[in-house]
């Protein structure tokens, strides 16, 4: 940096964001609407205010990554702390925010500009930006193949199964032209020939989502981040509970507590540590009791459970078309006709609504024991990550793997009923707002300016 740069670096340092005339200081509210720990919170503002300084200084301004947009999103909400305090005093220049166009060439631009972004970031800044913030870019989501074309030929004949039958058996292979006592004979064919290609498609996409898995898991991911991308927040705080306990620097109490044990542990801290507890420990007084709810909510850092590889397949799993409904559909359309049907010509069609009601129960009970993507991805992910570790073995197998400890059952206990033997349902609290945008599987589709002004993504700005 150049002395001007210096200076204004110096200024938005130290500009106070937390308005202490605001109802809600802003450091709170980004907290609590984010989900995210004080403690990295604090890091994504501090972040935030040096994408503010690239924005200034870079002559085509700057691409910030989600968690960054996240913080610039807010602070424009207190519109005198922004617009005056910070823009017109501080920086003494305006950033606006521009929605993106969208679009393939919108994206590509803006996933170039984020990696200028990182750069220019290394060069004022002599450090690498912050991988659980400014995530790498270029790792995007995985595609499902075209399925085989087998697939096509095996479903169309099964397809036309119930079709032959109505032909052979009632001369008849259009179903609204048969009678009732027919109808109801043809429906529960029909219904069973849609579950078998559905099951089928499910047959032929295990191979496609074991290939995605074993391409995309990451041979560097650590314990916490499996943890928390197979089971979800509560596995990874017990995972990194397991490791500080190996490392003597927790103790379990008869009561159920944690104990903090720095003075005797001979602690020094790693060069890189990835413990995503160790930030809340650090802070906590020598022989203090702490309850295993307070270390989930206070001590852990979701930051440092985010893997970029990982990120990709949690897009993936979690944002795929659903397509489980699309047979469903042609099977409720086919007899909701033939009711239609019924009601026109005035004849009853009660035991067809208990046909449709019992294919309800039965597809959607075959659809639930069917292994979809997550299953057969994480799966996977347990078989591929082989250890002797404790913390990664309770990480992918859970309580079982703690069984020979002498505390066993307390640390059990101790954990309660947040021990989950099932995978995640859905999308962690982490990933909705760290992982990338449309532009870049790191970043927003974003992008800011300052002097002339520019279009942008969603966090792009232009300057007057």
């Amino acid at each position: 940096m150049n002395a001007t740069q210096l200076t204004l670096w110096e200024k938005i340092e130290q500009f106070p964001i937390d308005d202490g005339a605001a109802t809600i200081p802003f450091s709170a509210r980004l907290a609590k609407e984010q989900r995210w720990t004080n403690r990295f919170t604090q890091r994504a503002i501090q972040e935030y205010k040096r994408f503010v300084f690239l924005c200034c200084v870079l002559d085509k301004g700057a691409s910030p990554s989600r968690i960054v947009d996240e913080v610039w999103h807010l602070h424009l909400t207190y519109t005198r702390s922004y617009w005056e305090d910070f823009c017109r005093d501080t920086l003494g220049r305006e950033l606006h925010h521009i929605p993106s166009t969208g679009g393939d060439a919108e994206n590509h631009k803006h996933q170039e500009w984020y990696k200028e972004t990182l750069a220019q970031y290394r060069n004022f800044f002599d450090s690498d930006p912050p991988d659980d913030i400014w995530p790498p870019p270029g790792i995007k989501a995985p595609k499902l193949p075209p399925i085989h074309p087998s697939f096509y030929k095996n479903a169309a004949w099964i397809f036309c199964i119930p079709f032959i039958i109505n032909l052979t058996s009632f001369r008849q292979p259009i179903p609204y032209l048969l009678s009732g006592r027919h109808f109801l004979f043809f429906f529960p064919i029909f219904t069973a020939a849609i579950l078998i290609i559905t099951m089928l498609y499910q047959y032929y996409r295990e191979k496609d989502y074991e290939q995605i898995a074993i391409r995309y898991l990451p041979p560097d991911a650590n314990p916490y981040q499996l943890a928390a991308f197979l089971f979800g927040k509560n596995r990874a705080v017990q995972a990194a509970i397991i490791n500080l306990l190996n490392r003597d620097l927790l103790a379990l109490n008869p009561s159920g507590n944690f104990q903090i044990k720095r003075r005797d542990s001979g602690y020094h801290a790693l060069p890189a540590e990835d413990n995503p507890l160790m930030g809340g420990w650090e802070k906590e007084p020598d022989n203090q009791d702490i309850p295993y709810t307070r270390i989930a909510d206070k001590w852990y850092d979701p930051g440092k459970t985010i893997h970029p590889g990982l990120q990709a397949l949690e897009k993936f799993i979690f944002t795929g078309t659903k397509i489980y409904w699309i047979p469903y559909a042609l099977i409720m359309l086919v007899s909701i006709a033939r009711c239609i049907q019924g009601a026109v010509n005035g004849r009853p069609f009660g035991l067809l609504i208990f046909e449709m009601l019992f294919a309800t129960v039965i597809y959607w009970f075959a659809i639930r024991i069917m292994s979809d993507r997550k299953k057969v991805i994480f799966d996977q992910a347990v078989k591929t990550y082989r250890t002797d570790e404790i913390p990664m073995l309770y990480a992918l197998k859970g309580p079982d793997t703690i069984r020979h400890f002498t505390d066993a059952a307390l640390l059990t206990a101790a954990f309660g009923a947040t021990i989950t033997e099932m995978y995640r349902h859905g999308d962690r609290e982490v990933f909705p707002h760290n992982n990338g945008g449309s532009s870049c599987t790191s970043g927003d589709s974003s992008g800011c300016s300052s002097g002339g002004g520019c279009g942008g993504g969603c966090g792009g700005c232009g300057g007057d």
